[in-house]
Formats: C-alpha cells, structure tokens, sequence
C-alpha cells in the first residue's frame, strides 16, 4: 500500500505513542516539555473494532467487547517507529510502500493504515491527565513536518474573496492586465490595477456559509481577513504574524489602541484556532470543536509533540507564529482576474489558502 508522507506520519504516530506511552506538550516554539504530558492508557480504533492498550511495558490489542487477544512487547512498537521514521525521511517520492510496516499493521488486525476520516480527527487516544486525574477521550488532528508544510485551510472556491475596482479601466487596459502571466502575476496585476488610478475596496465572500462561519468568530471577520488576504497577494508579507503587525500599524477597524489592546492578534488567533479545531469554509459551523483533544505535532526530528486545548495560550501563540498564506492554483479555483458583473462593475477575487511555515 502506497501513502504519502502525511499518511505514513500517522502511522508513525501511532506506533510511537503506543511504545513510549506518554504525549508530551510543546511550547510555543514547538519543543517539548519534559514536566508536562499525558499518559497514553488506549489508542481506539473504533472503525475496526480494535483497541491497543499500553500498560507496564506491554502492548495488550482488545477487541470491542474488551476481551485481549493479542500482547506486544512495547520494544517491537519503538524499533518499529524507528524503522518507519527512516523510510519516511529517506524517500523522495510523494507515496511509496513500507512493506515491513505494512505487513506489521495487518498483523495487528489493521488492513486500512488511515483511520476512517471523521470530522477532523487523525487519531483518538484515551489519555489520563495528573494534573486534574482524570480520565478522557480526546480526537486529535496530526500535521507533520516531515514531509511538504502541511495546510491548515484548504483552498477551494468557497474561499474566493470579492473585491471591488474603485476606478476607470478601459477594456484594452483590463485585457492586457489579465494577461500579465509572470511568477507574480496576481501581485503584477494588483500593481497594475494601483498604476491606473485604481484601488480594491473589500465587497464580500463567494460562499455566503463561509462568510457567516466567520462572522461566527466575529462580525468584522470577513473584513480583517479581506484587508489581511489583500496584503499578503500586494506582495507585503505572508506569514500570518507579520500582517496582523501591518494590520495594527494601519488600523483600519479604528480599535482604541492606546492602552495596547491586541485587538487584531486576538481576532486572527480566535480564526485560526477556530480553523484547527473544526472550522470549514462550506459546512455550517455552529461554534462547536471537532477536535476535543488538539494538535498533535510530528516535528522534523522524529519528536511527537502536542498542543492541547487546555494549554490554549501555547496553542494559540504555535498557529500564529507558524502559519502563512498560500497562492492555490488561480485557473482550478477561478480567481486572479479583473472580472465584470451584469451592471458593468469590475471585480477581482483573491482565493484564501493557509500553510504551515
């Protein structure tokens, strides 16, 4: 079976958790804190009807009745990661088999290595918390570094932005803005729209779901991420945490700022988290997390780490420092040109897309 490295990242995760027996929170910067984790009791795959408990050293699999039917030393879980984590690092192409690994999933009872897709849970590991003693549940997302920078928003064309040309253009000046094809061309055909006596003016959202999914976070949303979006294809900055800081310098909301409130920070913080955590731009989003665990983290090292939802502040400060925005395909998504309605105004749409750094 072939998968690509994100796939094979969660098989990884899966081994190594079961072998180790602890998750381990990260801080801001993605390190790990060796004072702070959570006890790995069961990882649950309720879509086969298995369950693979760690407890002093073993690895017990149950069946869903509870009953154990197979035991593991949790040294062939560890050596197993270790060989997975090479052949993920060592490849080069976009999917490739692990025949070893492969083998040792069906052994265990796992034919399908992806668990079934469910909202946005990857895994969902039964973890006991020290610091409160309990008990719980949790879904978690994984991303991994060891591959291509995974996204945290994919694009699509929910995710066109309007944009309004305030301004003359004659058709000969739009014909040839349109047909700008550089490396650049949406930032070339912004600049060119700004050199003829023209500007964009923030109208609205393609996809009237997404747009009120935003506003769920907040009224102004849909406008601090329009302003937020047309900075980044001017060519201005791309990673997140630089365009809230050109966002705080021009203010265009007007926030009282003279007591250093972070008004745009926390809006886009509550975005992105909001977008980790369960947010899609065209399914009705009632406010609700999809993800009750967090984000688990496969750093480039082969280290495990996560950001859970109690440790919010960590979580939160991880999203904005490590994000940044994307340019999808212009032609797949329609968005990039200078477009007319039935009334003759002139629009632009810029497609929203965002990755880890």
């Amino acid at each position: 079976m072939k998968l690509n490295k994100g796939e094979w990242s969660e098989v990884y995760v899966f081994l190594k958790l079961l072998a180790e027996g602890k998750l381990y929170a990260a801080d801001k910067d993605l390190n790990r804190m060796a004072d702070r984790y959570y006890s790995v009791l069961e990882i649950m795959r309720e879509d086969i009807g298995k369950y693979f408990k760690h407890q002093n050293g073993k690895i017990f699999i149950l069946n869903k009745e509870g009953e154990i039917y197979k035991e593991y030393d949790s040294e062939e879980f560890s050596s197993r990661s270790i060989r997975l984590l090479g052949s993920i690092v060592g490849s080069k192409a976009p999917s490739f088999e692990v025949e070893g690994t492969t083998n040792f999933m069906s052994e265990l009872g796992i034919s399908k290595l992806k668990a079934k897709a469910q909202d946005k849970r990857d895994i969902i590991i039964k973890v006991h918390d020290s610091v409160i003693g309990t008990d719980d549940i949790l879904g978690f997302s994984i991303k991994s570094n060891l591959g291509g920078s995974p996204t945290l928003f994919n694009s699509s064309k929910s995710t066109n932005f309007i944009y309004k040309i305030e301004g003359e253009l004659a058709v000969k000046i739009i014909d040839k803005i349109n047909l700008i094809d550089s490396k650049s061309k949406i930032r070339d055909r912004i600049k060119a729209i700004y050199e003829n006596n023209c500007k964009l003016t923030f109208e609205g959202l393609d996809n009237k779901t997404f747009k009120l999914n935003l506003i769920m976070i907040d009224s102004c949303m849909p406008k601090i991420l329009g302003e937020m979006l047309l900075i980044y294809y001017e060519g201005k900055g791309s990673k997140l945490a630089d365009i809230v800081k050109i966002m705080e310098q021009n203010n265009s909301r007007n926030y009282d700022l003279s007591l250093g409130h972070p008004f745009y920070s926390r809006r886009v913080k509550d975005l992105i988290s909001g977008i980790a955590l369960g947010m899609t731009a065209s399914n009705i989003w009632e406010g609700r997390l999809q993800i009750t665990g967090g984000y688990i983290v496969v750093r480039s090292d082969g280290d495990v780490v996560c950001y859970h939802i109690y440790n919010r502040n960590e979580f939160e400060d991880y999203l904005l420092e490590n994000t940044k925005f994307d340019t999808p395909s212009t032609t797949k998504f329609e968005f990039g040109k200078i477009e007319n309605d039935l009334l003759g105004n002139r629009f632009f749409k810029l497609n929203l897309q965002i990755r880890f750094i």
